[in-house]
């Protein structure tokens, strides 16, 4: 096997920033989350957040709607993971920044602001 082979399926979590305080931004959940068939997603978000970790929310849904998942369905699925974490009020603040963040996108890509 090839070494660029190799690295494209590997499942790698990466570094994407950090927060203000201080915890760590992790990319590449949702390529771990998909391929680890039965393990629930509240339970990949407890782990990160008790090694001082938050999953990047864009790159979670950018990657699902690579891999071909709905819209619709991927936001449930935080939304559902979120709550279970950490109640209601923190999934709804997530999501709202979520749902942001991909409005902004989609102006600034239809060149309308």
């Amino acid at each position: 096997m090839k070494k660029k082979e190799f690295r494209e399926n590997k499942k790698l979590m990466i570094i994407n920033g950090y927060t203000s305080d201080k915890k760590i931004v992790v990319g590449g959940v949702f390529s771990v989350y998909s391929s680890l068939t039965g393990l629930p997603l509240e339970d990949i978000i407890n782990i990160l957040y008790k090694n001082d970790m938050i999953i990047d929310w864009l790159d979670f849904y950018n990657q699902a709607m690579k891999e071909g998942w709905k819209p619709d369905r991927t936001i449930i699925k935080i939304k559902g993971a979120l709550e279970d974490s950490f109640g209601l009020i923190y999934s709804r603040e997530v999501i709202k920044r979520l749902k942001f963040c991909l409005n902004c996108r989609n102006k600034n890509k239809s060149g309308k602001y």
